[in-house]
């Protein structure tokens, strides 16, 4: 039975999963394993007669409550969670928090908390978030250029025979008639535009 319980100290102690020990509604927090120093910067002495729940991001409080009433409500019920919580340092990490309502247990008598440190992970799969929205972006860009460039190549091609029939035209044109004025006006439009083309294209 020594051995056995040497066994699971030795254990609990060196794991990097944190583990916590709480009776919500006699005395909060029992026990902390050291492993909850190296995630959340707290030692056992400053979270004893704390609550769980103090240490969760506002945005997960309400989840966090609902999930603890659900839990309480039936013995040997396990839950787990991804939520956000504070450091001693000020800053937040992501923690995978699995509960265990054992206050039934005669061995145990509280709610075993287990906090696995998941803050890499879920900025990576930020980051891969971020990544894949401005690939999404500038394939939405890709398309709309190849579009445009299409669009810009088939209006040259019209915009060629609009150029060159305003310039006959103008060419043969008696000087200052109507006619000629027209057809440089003509002219002087389809240059503005096979101008605004090139810029479309580059």
């Amino acid at each position: 039975q020594r051995d056995r319980e040497r066994r699971f100290r030795a254990l609990i102690e060196h794991s990097s999963d944190a583990l916590i020990l709480s009776r919500p509604t006699k005395g909060g927090i029992l026990y902390a394993s050291p492993a909850i120093e190296r995630l959340l910067g707290y030692r056992m002495d400053e979270l004893q007669g704390r609550e769980v729940m103090d240490y969760i991001h506002p945005e997960y409080l309400e989840i966090a409550m609902k999930a603890r009433a659900d839990l309480l409500r039936t013995p040997g019920k396990v839950s787990v969670d991804e939520v956000q919580m504070v450091h001693k340092d000020g800053s937040w990490r992501w923690i995978e928090l699995t509960r265990s309502n054992l206050l039934e247990e005669p061995s145990v008598r509280a709610v075993v908390f287990n906090f696995r440190d998941i803050t890499e992970r879920k900025q990576a799969e930020a980051e891969r978030t971020r990544l894949e929205s401005r690939l999404r972006q500038a394939e939405k860009l890709e398309a709309v250029g190849r579009l445009a460039g299409g669009i810009a190549h088939d209006f040259n091609n019209i915009l060629g025979g609009i150029l060159g029939y305003a310039e006959m035209l103008a060419e043969n044109a008696p000087g200052g008639s109507p006619l000629k004025r027209y057809a440089d006006n003509v002219l002087s439009g389809a240059n503005r535009a096979s101008g605004l083309v090139e810029q479309i294209l580059s």
